[in-house]
Protein backbone atom coordinates (compact mmCIF):
# COMPACT_ATOMS: atom_id res chain seq x y z
CA UNK A 1 0.00 0.00 0.00
CA UNK A 2 1.35 3.37 -1.00
CA UNK A 3 1.79 6.03 1.68
CA UNK A 4 -0.34 9.15 1.18
CA UNK A 5 1.49 12.02 -0.55
CA UNK A 6 1.07 14.28 2.50
CA UNK A 7 2.74 11.68 4.69
CA UNK A 8 5.62 11.27 2.21
CA UNK A 9 6.15 15.03 2.12
CA UNK A 10 6.15 15.17 5.94
CA UNK A 11 8.70 12.34 6.12
CA UNK A 12 10.92 14.10 3.57
CA UNK A 13 10.83 17.34 5.54
CA UNK A 14 11.66 15.54 8.75
CA UNK A 15 14.61 13.82 7.10
CA UNK A 16 15.84 17.20 5.90
CA UNK A 17 15.79 18.64 9.39
CA UNK A 18 13.25 21.24 8.28
CA UNK A 19 9.74 21.94 9.43
CA UNK A 20 6.51 22.75 7.62
CA UNK A 21 4.75 25.73 9.15
CA UNK A 22 1.15 26.17 7.99
CA UNK A 23 -0.16 29.55 9.01
CA UNK A 24 3.31 30.91 9.84
CA UNK A 25 3.54 34.76 9.78
CA UNK A 26 6.27 34.55 7.13
CA UNK A 27 3.77 33.10 4.63
CA UNK A 28 2.78 36.64 3.70
CA UNK A 29 6.37 37.72 3.10
CA UNK A 30 7.63 34.98 0.81
CA UNK A 31 6.37 33.96 -2.61
CA UNK A 32 7.29 31.18 -4.99
CA UNK A 33 9.01 32.12 -8.23
CA UNK A 34 8.96 29.98 -11.38
CA UNK A 35 11.47 30.88 -14.08
CA UNK A 36 11.60 29.54 -17.61
CA UNK A 37 15.01 30.21 -19.10
CA UNK A 38 16.80 29.52 -22.35
CA UNK A 39 20.54 30.00 -22.77
CA UNK A 40 22.36 30.55 -26.03
CA UNK A 41 24.01 27.69 -27.88
CA UNK A 42 27.66 28.67 -27.80
CA UNK A 43 28.60 26.37 -30.69
CA UNK A 44 25.70 27.49 -32.89
CA UNK A 45 25.45 31.12 -31.71
CA UNK A 46 22.40 31.92 -33.86
CA UNK A 47 20.34 29.38 -31.88
CA UNK A 48 19.30 28.74 -28.28
CA UNK A 49 19.48 25.60 -26.18
CA UNK A 50 16.39 23.75 -25.03
CA UNK A 51 14.46 25.71 -22.39
CA UNK A 52 14.70 24.80 -18.74
CA UNK A 53 12.92 25.79 -15.54
CA UNK A 54 13.92 26.92 -12.07
CA UNK A 55 11.86 27.23 -8.90
CA UNK A 56 13.02 29.52 -6.12
CA UNK A 57 11.84 31.73 -3.29
CA UNK A 58 11.24 35.46 -3.49
CA UNK A 59 11.08 37.93 -0.63
CA UNK A 60 8.40 40.63 -0.67
CA UNK A 61 10.05 43.99 0.02
CA UNK A 62 8.83 47.58 0.04
CA UNK A 63 7.60 48.96 -3.24
CA UNK A 64 6.04 46.43 -3.21
CA UNK A 65 8.46 44.25 -5.14
CA UNK A 66 10.02 40.80 -4.93
CA UNK A 67 13.73 40.32 -4.17
CA UNK A 68 15.66 37.32 -5.51
CA UNK A 69 19.27 36.48 -6.46
CA UNK A 70 19.87 37.64 -10.03
CA UNK A 71 21.39 34.34 -11.11
CA UNK A 72 17.96 32.72 -10.79
CA UNK A 73 16.52 34.92 -13.54
CA UNK A 74 19.57 34.78 -15.82
CA UNK A 75 18.49 34.05 -19.42
CA UNK A 76 14.85 34.17 -18.30
CA UNK A 77 12.17 34.08 -20.97
CA UNK A 78 9.22 33.89 -18.58
CA UNK A 79 8.98 34.73 -14.87
CA UNK A 80 5.88 33.81 -12.83
CA UNK A 81 5.11 34.18 -9.15
CA UNK A 82 2.71 32.31 -6.88
CA UNK A 83 1.29 33.35 -3.54
CA UNK A 84 1.24 30.63 -0.88
CA UNK A 85 2.75 28.31 -3.53
CA UNK A 86 -0.69 27.93 -5.10
CA UNK A 87 -2.06 28.75 -8.55
CA UNK A 88 -2.59 30.95 -10.36
CA UNK A 89 0.85 31.73 -11.68
CA UNK A 90 1.04 35.47 -12.20
CA UNK A 91 3.47 37.02 -14.70
CA UNK A 92 6.33 39.08 -13.26
CA UNK A 93 9.17 41.03 -14.82
CA UNK A 94 12.68 42.00 -13.82
CA UNK A 95 12.43 45.67 -12.83
CA UNK A 96 15.99 46.21 -11.58
CA UNK A 97 19.06 44.00 -11.54
CA UNK A 98 22.68 44.10 -10.47
CA UNK A 99 24.23 40.87 -11.76
CA UNK A 100 27.57 41.59 -10.10
CA UNK A 101 25.90 41.92 -6.69
CA UNK A 102 23.62 38.96 -7.63
CA UNK A 103 20.45 40.85 -6.75
CA UNK A 104 17.29 41.51 -8.73
CA UNK A 105 13.86 43.00 -8.09
CA UNK A 106 10.71 41.65 -9.72
CA UNK A 107 7.65 43.76 -10.39
CA UNK A 108 4.13 42.34 -10.69
CA UNK A 109 1.71 44.42 -12.74
CA UNK A 110 -1.48 42.52 -11.89
CA UNK A 111 -3.68 44.76 -9.72
CA UNK A 112 -4.19 43.54 -6.18
CA UNK A 113 -1.43 40.94 -6.24
CA UNK A 114 0.27 42.36 -3.15
CA UNK A 115 -2.90 43.18 -1.21
CA UNK A 116 -2.66 40.19 1.13
CA UNK A 117 1.15 40.15 1.28
CA UNK A 118 3.38 42.10 3.68
CA UNK A 119 6.82 43.54 2.85
CA UNK A 120 9.60 42.17 5.05
CA UNK A 121 11.81 44.65 6.91
CA UNK A 122 15.46 44.40 5.85
CA UNK A 123 17.95 44.67 8.72
CA UNK A 124 20.52 47.46 8.63
CA UNK A 125 23.20 44.79 8.99
CA UNK A 126 23.33 41.03 9.26
CA UNK A 127 23.27 39.53 12.73
CA UNK A 128 25.96 36.93 13.25
CA UNK A 129 24.03 34.41 15.26
CA UNK A 130 21.20 31.91 14.89
CA UNK A 131 18.85 32.53 11.97
CA UNK A 132 15.84 30.96 10.32
CA UNK A 133 15.61 30.28 6.59
CA UNK A 134 12.21 30.00 4.98
CA UNK A 135 10.82 28.99 1.61
CA UNK A 136 7.92 27.26 -0.07
CA UNK A 137 7.90 23.56 -0.90
CA UNK A 138 4.91 21.59 -2.09
CA UNK A 139 2.42 24.15 -0.87
CA UNK A 140 3.85 24.53 2.62
CA UNK A 141 6.24 27.04 4.12
CA UNK A 142 9.37 25.19 5.22
CA UNK A 143 11.68 26.73 7.82
CA UNK A 144 15.09 25.54 8.93
CA UNK A 145 17.50 26.56 11.65
CA UNK A 146 20.74 28.14 10.45
CA UNK A 147 23.88 28.71 12.48
CA UNK A 148 26.40 31.37 11.52
CA UNK A 149 29.75 29.83 10.60
CA UNK A 150 32.06 32.50 9.19
CA UNK A 151 32.39 35.45 6.85
CA UNK A 152 34.46 35.35 3.66
CA UNK A 153 35.53 37.62 0.82
CA UNK A 154 33.67 35.99 -2.05
CA UNK A 155 34.16 36.59 -5.77
CA UNK A 156 30.93 37.37 -7.54
CA UNK A 157 29.62 34.89 -10.09
CA UNK A 158 29.66 37.83 -12.47
CA UNK A 159 32.90 39.88 -12.34
CA UNK A 160 34.23 42.26 -11.21
CA UNK A 161 33.24 42.16 -7.57
CA UNK A 162 34.63 40.78 -4.33
CA UNK A 163 32.14 41.17 -1.53
CA UNK A 164 31.43 39.96 1.96
CA UNK A 165 29.52 36.69 1.96
CA UNK A 166 28.25 34.89 5.03
CA UNK A 167 28.35 31.15 5.56
CA UNK A 168 25.62 29.49 7.61
CA UNK A 169 25.32 25.83 8.52
CA UNK A 170 21.74 24.73 7.91
CA UNK A 171 19.48 21.78 8.59
CA UNK A 172 17.77 22.24 5.22
CA UNK A 173 18.68 19.88 2.40
CA UNK A 174 18.72 21.14 -1.16
CA UNK A 175 18.48 24.83 -0.30
CA UNK A 176 20.28 27.80 -1.74
CA UNK A 177 17.45 28.90 -4.04
CA UNK A 178 16.89 32.43 -2.81
CA UNK A 179 15.56 31.56 0.64
CA UNK A 180 15.64 34.63 2.91
CA UNK A 181 17.20 34.28 6.36
CA UNK A 182 15.52 35.95 9.31
CA UNK A 183 16.60 37.01 12.76
CA UNK A 184 13.45 37.82 14.63
CA UNK A 185 11.20 39.75 12.29
CA UNK A 186 13.95 41.13 10.01
CA UNK A 187 15.56 39.66 6.93
CA UNK A 188 19.33 39.45 7.51
CA UNK A 189 20.47 37.76 4.31
CA UNK A 190 19.53 36.05 1.05
CA UNK A 191 20.73 32.53 0.21
CA UNK A 192 22.74 32.29 -3.03
CA UNK A 193 23.70 28.62 -3.08
CA UNK A 194 24.23 25.63 -0.82
CA UNK A 195 27.15 23.18 -0.65
CA UNK A 196 26.23 20.17 1.47
CA UNK A 197 25.06 21.74 4.75
CA UNK A 198 26.55 25.20 4.17
CA UNK A 199 24.57 28.14 2.80
CA UNK A 200 26.34 31.09 1.19
CA UNK A 201 24.33 34.21 1.98
CA UNK A 202 24.29 37.80 0.69
CA UNK A 203 24.32 39.95 3.86
CA UNK A 204 21.60 42.48 4.63
CA UNK A 205 24.02 45.40 4.16
CA UNK A 206 24.46 44.52 0.49
CA UNK A 207 20.72 44.15 0.03
CA UNK A 208 20.06 47.52 1.69
CA UNK A 209 22.69 49.25 -0.44
CA UNK A 210 21.05 47.83 -3.57
CA UNK A 211 17.52 48.80 -2.53
CA UNK A 212 18.54 52.28 -1.42
CA UNK A 213 20.37 52.93 -4.70
CA UNK A 214 17.42 51.72 -6.77
CA UNK A 215 15.01 53.88 -4.77
CA UNK A 216 17.22 56.99 -4.87
CA UNK A 217 15.80 58.12 -8.21
CA UNK A 218 19.31 58.50 -9.65
CA UNK A 219 20.82 56.24 -12.33
CA UNK A 220 22.11 53.09 -10.68
CA UNK A 221 25.91 53.46 -10.50
CA UNK A 222 26.84 49.85 -9.77
CA UNK A 223 29.30 48.71 -7.13
CA UNK A 224 32.82 50.05 -6.96
CA UNK A 225 35.82 47.97 -8.05
CA UNK A 226 39.41 48.71 -7.03
CA UNK A 227 40.99 46.71 -9.86
CA UNK A 228 44.48 46.24 -8.48
CA UNK A 229 46.77 43.26 -8.80
CA UNK A 230 49.05 43.27 -5.79
CA UNK A 231 52.00 41.39 -4.43
CA UNK A 232 52.43 40.40 -0.78
CA UNK A 233 54.91 42.59 1.05
CA UNK A 234 56.31 40.26 3.69
CA UNK A 235 59.84 39.68 2.39
CA UNK A 236 62.66 41.61 4.13
CA UNK A 237 64.65 42.07 0.90
CA UNK A 238 61.61 43.50 -0.87
CA UNK A 239 61.04 45.93 2.01
CA UNK A 240 64.67 47.07 1.83
CA UNK A 241 64.48 47.41 -1.97
CA UNK A 242 61.40 49.61 -1.60
CA UNK A 243 63.11 51.64 1.14
CA UNK A 244 60.35 50.91 3.63
CA UNK A 245 61.26 51.11 7.30
CA UNK A 246 59.66 49.01 10.00
CA UNK A 247 57.90 45.63 9.91
CA UNK A 248 56.14 44.25 6.80
CA UNK A 249 52.91 46.08 5.97
CA UNK A 250 50.80 46.94 2.98
CA UNK A 251 50.80 45.31 -0.45
CA UNK A 252 52.76 46.35 -3.52
CA UNK A 253 50.81 47.19 -6.67
CA UNK A 254 51.91 45.24 -9.73
CA UNK A 255 49.45 46.88 -12.12
CA UNK A 256 45.97 48.37 -12.19
CA UNK A 257 43.11 47.01 -14.27
CA UNK A 258 42.12 49.55 -16.95
CA UNK A 259 38.90 51.29 -15.94
CA UNK A 260 39.09 50.28 -12.28
CA UNK A 261 39.34 52.67 -9.35
CA UNK A 262 43.12 52.29 -9.05
CA UNK A 263 43.69 52.98 -12.75
CA UNK A 264 45.60 56.25 -13.22
CA UNK A 265 45.83 56.83 -9.45
CA UNK A 266 48.12 54.14 -8.10
CA UNK A 267 51.45 53.43 -9.77
CA UNK A 268 53.45 50.27 -10.21
CA UNK A 269 55.40 49.51 -7.00
CA UNK A 270 53.19 51.77 -4.88
CA UNK A 271 52.62 50.10 -1.52
CA UNK A 272 49.04 50.42 -0.36
CA UNK A 273 49.27 51.00 3.39
CA UNK A 274 45.80 52.16 4.32
CA UNK A 275 42.41 52.46 2.69
CA UNK A 276 39.21 53.97 4.03
CA UNK A 277 40.98 54.52 7.32
CA UNK A 278 41.93 50.85 7.75
CA UNK A 279 45.53 49.61 7.78
CA UNK A 280 46.30 47.06 5.07
CA UNK A 281 48.30 44.03 6.16
CA UNK A 282 51.24 42.63 4.22
CA UNK A 283 48.93 39.97 2.75
CA UNK A 284 46.24 42.42 1.67
CA UNK A 285 43.93 41.96 4.63
CA UNK A 286 42.09 44.56 6.67
CA UNK A 287 40.24 44.26 9.96
CA UNK A 288 36.59 44.64 9.02
CA UNK A 289 34.57 46.24 11.83
CA UNK A 290 32.05 43.40 11.85
CA UNK A 291 33.46 40.48 9.90
CA UNK A 292 37.07 40.20 11.03
CA UNK A 293 40.07 39.71 8.75
CA UNK A 294 39.12 39.94 5.08
CA UNK A 295 40.67 41.07 1.82
CA UNK A 296 40.69 44.87 1.50
CA UNK A 297 38.77 44.46 -1.80
CA UNK A 298 35.52 44.10 0.15
CA UNK A 299 35.72 47.78 1.05
CA UNK A 300 35.02 48.66 -2.59
CA UNK A 301 32.17 46.22 -3.19
CA UNK A 302 30.36 47.55 -0.14
CA UNK A 303 30.21 50.99 -1.75
CA UNK A 304 28.50 52.35 -4.83
CA UNK A 305 30.66 53.72 -7.62
CA UNK A 306 30.42 57.35 -6.64
CA UNK A 307 32.61 59.72 -4.66
CA UNK A 308 36.10 58.90 -3.42
CA UNK A 309 37.78 56.81 -0.75
CA UNK A 310 40.85 57.99 1.18
CA UNK A 311 44.03 55.94 1.05
CA UNK A 312 47.70 56.12 2.00
CA UNK A 313 50.55 54.71 -0.09
CA UNK A 314 54.31 54.43 0.22
CA UNK A 315 55.75 56.03 -2.92
CA UNK A 316 59.15 57.52 -3.74
CA UNK A 317 60.48 56.79 -0.27
CA UNK A 318 57.68 58.34 1.75
CA UNK A 319 54.05 57.92 2.75
CA UNK A 320 51.53 59.94 0.77
CA UNK A 321 47.74 60.41 1.03
CA UNK A 322 45.56 59.73 -2.01
CA UNK A 323 41.88 59.92 -2.86
CA UNK A 324 40.65 56.89 -4.79
CA UNK A 325 37.77 57.72 -7.19
CA UNK A 326 35.26 54.88 -6.86
CA UNK A 327 34.52 53.48 -10.31
CA UNK A 328 32.37 50.67 -11.58
CA UNK A 329 33.75 48.13 -14.07
CA UNK A 330 30.99 46.45 -16.11
CA UNK A 331 30.98 42.68 -16.44
CA UNK A 332 31.81 42.83 -20.15
CA UNK A 333 34.66 45.34 -19.88
CA UNK A 334 37.51 42.86 -20.37
CA UNK A 335 38.82 42.02 -23.86
CA UNK A 336 37.73 38.44 -23.12
CA UNK A 337 34.57 38.93 -21.01
CA UNK A 338 33.85 36.41 -18.30
CA UNK A 339 30.09 36.90 -18.72
CA UNK A 340 27.79 38.45 -21.33
CA UNK A 341 24.93 39.00 -18.85
CA UNK A 342 21.81 38.09 -20.82
CA UNK A 343 23.34 39.19 -24.12
CA UNK A 344 23.53 36.90 -27.18
CA UNK A 345 26.93 35.98 -28.62
CA UNK A 346 27.98 38.16 -31.58
CA UNK A 347 28.90 36.05 -34.62
CA UNK A 348 29.35 36.08 -38.40
CA UNK A 349 29.08 33.29 -40.97
CA UNK A 350 31.14 33.72 -44.14
CA UNK A 351 31.51 30.89 -46.63
CA UNK A 352 30.80 28.36 -43.88
CA UNK A 353 33.41 29.82 -41.54
CA UNK A 354 31.72 30.52 -38.19
CA UNK A 355 33.36 33.44 -36.41
CA UNK A 356 32.37 34.64 -32.96
CA UNK A 357 33.64 36.81 -30.12
CA UNK A 358 35.78 34.97 -27.63
CA UNK A 359 34.39 34.96 -24.09
CA UNK A 360 34.35 32.65 -21.11
CA UNK A 361 30.77 31.64 -21.88
CA UNK A 362 32.12 29.93 -25.02
CA UNK A 363 34.88 28.19 -23.07
CA UNK A 364 32.37 26.90 -20.52
CA UNK A 365 30.74 24.93 -23.33
CA UNK A 366 33.52 22.38 -22.74
CA UNK A 367 31.79 21.36 -19.51
CA UNK A 368 32.48 21.55 -15.80
CA UNK A 369 36.20 20.93 -16.33
CA UNK A 370 36.50 23.51 -19.09
CA UNK A 371 39.61 25.07 -17.55
CA UNK A 372 41.42 21.85 -18.45
CA UNK A 373 39.45 20.76 -21.53
CA UNK A 374 38.96 23.97 -23.54
CA UNK A 375 41.74 24.74 -26.07
CA UNK A 376 44.69 26.25 -24.28
CA UNK A 377 45.31 28.76 -27.05
CA UNK A 378 41.91 30.25 -26.18
CA UNK A 379 42.20 29.89 -22.42
CA UNK A 380 45.43 31.86 -22.35
CA UNK A 381 43.65 34.91 -23.78
CA UNK A 382 41.06 34.68 -21.00
CA UNK A 383 43.74 34.28 -18.35
CA UNK A 384 45.72 37.27 -19.58
CA UNK A 385 42.55 39.36 -19.84
CA UNK A 386 41.43 38.39 -16.34
CA UNK A 387 44.79 39.42 -14.94
CA UNK A 388 44.20 42.91 -16.28
CA UNK A 389 47.14 42.81 -18.66
CA UNK A 390 46.80 45.03 -21.74
CA UNK A 391 45.34 42.86 -24.48
CA UNK A 392 46.01 45.26 -27.34
CA UNK A 393 42.49 44.58 -28.67
CA UNK A 394 38.96 45.53 -27.74
CA UNK A 395 37.86 41.93 -28.36
CA UNK A 396 39.29 38.72 -29.77
CA UNK A 397 37.47 37.05 -32.67
CA UNK A 398 37.77 33.30 -32.98
CA UNK A 399 37.04 30.97 -35.88
CA UNK A 400 34.84 28.54 -33.98
CA UNK A 401 34.49 25.90 -36.70
CA UNK A 402 33.78 25.41 -40.39
CA UNK A 403 30.46 24.17 -41.78
CA UNK A 404 31.58 21.75 -44.54
CA UNK A 405 30.77 22.79 -48.11
CA UNK A 406 32.43 22.51 -51.50
CA UNK A 407 33.40 26.17 -51.20
CA UNK A 408 35.61 25.58 -48.16
CA UNK A 409 37.22 22.26 -49.08
CA UNK A 410 40.60 21.91 -47.41
CA UNK A 411 39.56 23.92 -44.38
CA UNK A 412 36.93 21.63 -42.82
CA UNK A 413 39.10 20.68 -39.85
CA UNK A 414 39.93 24.23 -38.74
CA UNK A 415 38.54 25.31 -35.40
CA UNK A 416 39.20 27.60 -32.44
CA UNK A 417 41.75 29.86 -34.13
CA UNK A 418 42.07 33.51 -33.12
CA UNK A 419 41.82 35.91 -36.06
CA UNK A 420 44.60 38.46 -36.51
CA UNK A 421 43.53 40.32 -39.66
CA UNK A 422 41.31 39.91 -42.72
CA UNK A 423 42.28 41.53 -46.02
CA UNK A 424 44.89 43.54 -44.14
CA UNK A 425 42.36 44.97 -41.67
CA UNK A 426 43.00 44.37 -37.97
CA UNK A 427 40.03 42.55 -36.44
CA UNK A 428 38.76 43.59 -33.00
CA UNK A 429 35.02 43.00 -33.38
CA UNK A 430 32.46 41.19 -35.50
CA UNK A 431 31.68 44.52 -37.18
CA UNK A 432 35.37 44.87 -38.13
CA UNK A 433 35.14 41.41 -39.65
CA UNK A 434 32.02 42.31 -41.62
CA UNK A 435 33.69 45.43 -43.02
CA UNK A 436 36.83 43.50 -43.92
CA UNK A 437 34.89 40.92 -45.94
CA UNK A 438 33.29 43.82 -47.83
CA UNK A 439 36.76 44.87 -49.07
CA UNK A 440 38.59 41.85 -50.56
CA UNK A 441 42.27 41.93 -51.40
CA UNK A 442 41.80 41.72 -55.17
CA UNK A 443 40.24 38.40 -56.17
CA UNK A 444 40.64 36.83 -52.76
CA UNK A 445 39.74 37.16 -49.13
CA UNK A 446 42.84 36.54 -47.02
CA UNK A 447 42.25 35.57 -43.38
CA UNK A 448 45.30 35.53 -41.14
CA UNK A 449 45.36 34.04 -37.65
CA UNK A 450 47.55 35.09 -34.75
CA UNK A 451 51.14 33.78 -34.71
CA UNK A 452 51.70 30.25 -33.43
CA UNK A 453 48.29 29.09 -34.68
CA UNK A 454 48.17 25.68 -36.35
CA UNK A 455 47.20 27.45 -39.58
CA UNK A 456 48.42 30.96 -40.35
CA UNK A 457 46.47 31.88 -43.50
CA UNK A 458 43.18 31.02 -45.24
CA UNK A 459 42.47 32.19 -48.79
CA UNK A 460 38.91 32.30 -50.15
CA UNK A 461 37.42 33.13 -53.56
CA UNK A 462 35.99 36.62 -53.11
CA UNK A 463 33.60 36.46 -56.09
CA UNK A 464 31.96 33.23 -54.87
CA UNK A 465 31.78 34.06 -51.15
CA UNK A 466 28.31 35.64 -50.96
CA UNK A 467 26.60 32.90 -52.99
CA UNK A 468 28.36 30.20 -50.96
CA UNK A 469 27.30 31.86 -47.70
CA UNK A 470 23.66 32.04 -48.81
CA UNK A 471 23.65 28.37 -49.80
CA UNK A 472 25.29 27.27 -46.56
CA UNK A 473 22.84 29.30 -44.50
CA UNK A 474 19.93 27.57 -46.23
CA UNK A 475 21.49 24.11 -45.88
CA UNK A 476 22.29 24.56 -42.19
CA UNK A 477 19.13 26.55 -41.34
CA UNK A 478 20.96 29.65 -40.15
CA UNK A 479 18.45 32.52 -39.80
CA UNK A 480 20.88 35.45 -40.03
CA UNK A 481 24.37 35.87 -41.45
CA UNK A 482 25.61 38.00 -38.54
CA UNK A 483 24.78 39.41 -35.16
CA UNK A 484 26.65 42.43 -33.83
CA UNK A 485 27.19 43.26 -30.17
CA UNK A 486 24.71 46.14 -30.17
CA UNK A 487 21.94 44.11 -31.84
CA UNK A 488 18.91 43.31 -29.66
CA UNK A 489 18.65 39.74 -28.29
Amino acid sequence: MKAPRVLLAALALAAAGARANPGHPLERRIVSVRVTYQSWNEYRPWAKNQPGTRACSGLVVAGPRILIPWQLVEDATLVQVLKYDRPPRVPARVAHADPQADLALLAVDEPGFFDDLAPAPVAAEARLGPALSAGWRDGQLVTAACRFSRSVADESRVPHLYGVALRFVTDLKGGGWGEPLFSGDEMIGLAQYQDEDTLTVIPAESVRAFLDAVDSGRPYPGRAFFGGHEQYNRNAAQLAWLGMPGPPRGVMLRYAVPGGSFDGVLRERDVLLEIDGRPVGCEGDILHPRYGRLSFDVLASGRLAEGTMPARVFRDGREQPLDIPLRHLPAGAAPVPDRRVDAPPPYLVAGGFVFRELDAEYLRAWGDEWRDRAPRRLRIHLEMSGMGLPAGRRRFIVLSHVLPDAFNVGYHDLDNLVVDDVNGRRIESIRDLDRAFAAPAGEYHVVRFVPNSERRTVVLDAAALDAATAGIMEAYQIPARARFRDDPP
